[in-house]
């Protein structure tokens, strides 16, 4: 399976990244630094995105996602708290209905 070019960017991307963080592993570094030889413009976008993004930035944004992803599971909780609160309302209009229709 061939790699688009796309796919390939978001690679180097993501260990260029990884290695701000100091997240990436020594084959990955091996790998990167590699790329980085052989390819002129990983080596820009490496040094462009070293210039822009600090650990700290990288930190920032990881956090915003994980409370984005907390706050979207607590709105699917409430959710499914209104549709269990809603159908347990529609039984109980049923059984009352059912009870006065047997009288």
């Amino acid at each position: 399976m061939e790699l688009t070019t796309s796919e390939i960017i978001k690679h180097i991307r993501a260990l260029i990244i990884a290695e701000i963080r100091e997240s990436i592993t020594p084959t990955e570094k091996l790998k990167l630094d590699l790329i980085r030889a052989a390819i002129p413009e990983a080596q820009s976008m490496s040094d462009y995105l070293h210039s822009v993004l600090t650990k700290e930035q990288l930190k920032k944004e990881e956090l915003q996602r994980i409370k984005a992803l907390v706050e979207a599971r607590r709105i699917r909780r409430k959710i499914k708290r209104v549709k269990i609160v809603t159908a347990m309302a529609c039984l109980t209009i049923l059984a009352l209905l059912w009870f006065y229709a047997c009288k």
